[in-house]
């Protein structure tokens, strides 16, 4: 709703910090398609130790926040 009102639209961000962890398999999969349709018009960042459960979100893009982080580090 927030990136459709007012004159100058802009996106939004959702963030999800593994919040299907305790999910049952049918509702982790409607969660996925909800979150699919929600990265149509929104920007969503999950946050999670378990990357394999998000692998078949499409356009996905996957990174490794320790790895950026100690890249930064050793760079910086």
């Amino acid at each position: 709703m927030l990136s459709k009102q007012g004159t100058r639209p802009e996106p939004q961000l959702v963030v999800l910090d593994d919040a299907l962890v305790n999910t049952d398999a049918a509702r982790h999969r409607r969660a996925l398609e909800l979150i699919e349709q929600a990265g149509e018009t929104l920007q969503v960042l999950i946050l999670t130790a378990f990357p394999e459960r998000y692998r078949t979100l499409r356009g996905m893009k996957a990174f490794d926040l320790r790895k950026l982080a100690e890249e930064s580090t050793a760079t910086g």
